[in-house]
């Protein structure tokens, strides 16, 4: 049976919750004032609770995670990124909320496809090779939230 990079958690987070964060997002670029990385079609933007983005820290307590890192991830439209294991830490779980999203963005991996829902929770395991594509016209972005493997209880 072919592992998956990505696995849909019962987890939901409310609709409200969500426009807040894109309300927020339209106010301030996380991408200009918080410290990240950009390789080509992918930007990230790293988020302390410093940053004072509380619509997201709402949606991280709605869920009630610690997290260990956040950030925002943004796959351009018309883009891909293959996904990079190196760096990942072994004890680290990583979960996905799509904010935005188009039904062109998608997780490739072996013959299989995936589009991430907006508001819902999903489980990346980060130790399958996988490749982001968004050949949409508009950008994909979620909310990156990392949790001690220690700490995961769903």
């Amino acid at each position: 049976m072919e592992r998956k990079p990505v696995s849909e958690l019962c987890i939901y987070v409310p609709d409200h919750l969500i426009l807040k964060v894109m309300e927020e997002l339209s106010e301030r670029n996380p991408f200009l004032e918080c410290a990240g990385k950009t390789v080509p079609g992918l930007r990230y933007a790293y988020i302390a609770r410093s940053d004072n983005f509380k619509s997201i820290w709402n949606v991280i307590e709605h869920i009630g995670f610690k997290p260990t890192k956040v950030f925002l991830e943004e796959l351009l439209p018309c883009s891909y990124a293959d996904h990079d294991s190196e760096n990942f830490k072994w004890n680290i779980s990583r979960t996905h909320i799509p904010i935005a999203t188009n039904e062109s963005a998608k997780y490739l991996w072996g013959k299989s496809e995936m589009n991430l829902k907006v508001g819902r929770l999903y489980a990346v395991d980060p130790f399958v090779p996988f490749r982001l594509s968004n050949e949409g016209f508009s950008g994909r972005l979620h909310l990156v939230i990392d949790v001690d493997a220690d700490d995961w209880k769903l």
